[in-house]
């Protein structure tokens, strides 16, 4: 487990959510520890759909902090990029992460980074058993394997990091939001 700075939430009601959920994680992950080999992999989809459902938050959280703390702004993102965010319509999260990606808000070299993220909502939307929409492997156990259960651990970690060494909100209201920092119960990826 490690600590990552939340300096980057806008909600706190969103920020307390992130907790519960995490919270959640941990018991999953606590729980999957001392079950059978055979029956570990049971886990991996309710701990992935928490995993990506905590990074759509993020996102919704960052947007929504464009839109609604203009006062504040958002230090280090161009006036340009702030007020594309602001006017975008960006109602589903795959228009959310045209976006962010359009800016490349993460400001990474990989755009690869952005396309996982769109796999792994995707893989979110599994929830629904029926796969209705024909996402990903047909048997839930092929589509919620560890391997992408790591790569939804690696995108959140990534998306907390950067945002928060990005974007961090002013330190005055840092210090005075209560919003804890994140703890995340895995090893830390990077």
């Amino acid at each position: 487990m490690f600590k990552v700075s939340s300096s980057f939430i806008g909600s706190f009601k969103l920020g307390d959510n992130i907790h519960y959920n995490l919270d959640v994680l941990r018991a999953l992950y606590i729980s999957r520890e001392g079950l059978p080999v055979q029956q570990k992999g049971f886990l991996e989809k309710p701990i992935t759909v928490i995993l990506v459902s905590i990074c759509e938050a993020i996102i919704y959280d960052f947007i929504g902090r464009s839109k609604l703390f203009t006062r504040e702004g958002i230090d280090g993102l161009s006036s340009e990029n702030l007020e594309k965010l602001r006017n975008r319509k960006s109602y589903n999260m795959d228009k959310k992460i045209k976006l962010i990606e359009e800016l490349n808000l993460l400001q990474t070299s990989d755009p690869n980074v952005y396309n996982y993220l769109g796999k792994l909502v995707s893989l979110r939307n599994r929830i629904h058993i029926q796969n209705e929409n024909q996402n990903l492997e047909i048997d839930e156990m092929n589509a919620f394997t560890v391997p992408r259960r790591v790569e939804a651990e690696k995108m959140l970690e990534l998306l907390m990091k950067r945002l928060g060494t990005l974007y961090p909100r002013p330190p005055h209201i840092v210090m005075s939001q209560f919003v804890d920092d994140f703890e995340l119960p895995w090893k830390a990826h990077f």
